[in-house]
């Protein structure tokens, strides 16, 4: 099931970044707070 989530504020006149690795495989649980992706 998607679940939204927000990103953390990149910056200072920032609007948008690349995700360079997802951290989680499909259907993985994940904590709250847990890193899923790297910008």
């Amino acid at each position: 099931m998607p679940t939204e989530f927000t990103l953390p504020e990149l910056g200072e006149n920032v609007t948008a970044g690349d995700v360079v690795r997802v951290l989680v495989k499909p259907g993985d649980t994940v904590a709250k707070d847990q890193p899923v992706l790297e910008l």
